[in-house]
């Protein structure tokens, strides 16, 4: 209590520091919440930028993480400047709260930006561009790894519902290069899972020809384009 109590400013002084320091622990329980947010998005949502530009949202991650990081530093540096009445610091920690305030309504700003851009540079002509020439190819494993995790996160297939039968996926890289016989006519990432997470036919899935309809091959493929869910899932893409 002595630590409250020797002040010299009295009430109004031990008021105040009561007040600096209950707002200084809500500020690091605030910081480390977006430090722990940022890097959850960093890490199961930065798989997807190598699906589509722009990729502001890997930006506002990481500043999030430098800002919540250097307020953590700031708001501890602040207690000892409290406790020991150091003006100097004071207002250097003042100071220092203004620019990483600032620096947030950037990121605010550049999250809307990110929404905004994606619908201006046309989701579904990106991931036809990217599942065409890319997928599959040498050298573009994460673009592999993030289609295969939308399709299976998602439970699509594919770009659109116009593709009927799966033709983009024939008309892919992936399946021209495709050496064995007969070729696959769709990545397993788009075969339908059981609940326990096995397939319910993965052969049938990537090999049946969907031009004659087939019962059993509609029941393992999962027949929803994935640019249609994605553009749905942008305003939850940060939950």
């Amino acid at each position: 209590m002595n630590l409250f109590d020797c002040t010299a400013y009295g009430k109004f002084g031990r008021f105040s520091r009561y007040s600096f320091y209950f707002s200084n622990v809500l500020s690091l329980i605030i910081c480390s919440s977006a430090i722990s947010y940022a890097i959850w998005v960093v890490h199961c949502r930065r798989i997807f930028a190598a699906l589509f530009q722009p990729t502001l949202y890997v930006a506002c991650a990481f500043i999030t993480i430098v800002v919540g990081l250097t307020s953590i530093v700031a708001s501890l540096g602040a207690f000892y400047a409290a406790s020991k009445e150091l003006r100097c610091l004071m207002h250097s920690y003042a100071v220092t709260n203004i620019v990483l305030f600032i620096m947030m309504i950037i990121v605010g700003i550049m999250g809307y930006v990110f929404q905004w851009q994606l619908a201006e540079h046309a989701i579904d002509t990106q991931l036809w561009s990217n599942l065409q020439h890319f997928y599959g190819q040498p050298g573009h494993e994460d673009m592999t790894k993030a289609w295969d995790y939308m399709q299976q996160e998602f439970h699509c297939c594919g770009v659109d519902d116009v593709q009927k039968n799966f033709v983009i996926w024939r008309t892919s890289k992936w399946h021209m290069d495709y050496r064995g016989t007969p070729k696959k006519l769709v990545p397993s990432s788009c075969c339908r899972r059981s609940p326990n997470g096995s397939f319910v036919d993965e052969s049938a899935c990537q090999f049946t020809d969907m031009k004659t309809p087939n019962l059993s091959a509609i029941f393992v493929k999962v027949c929803t384009g994935c640019a249609a869910i994605f553009q749905n899932y942008i305003p939850r893409f940060f939950q």
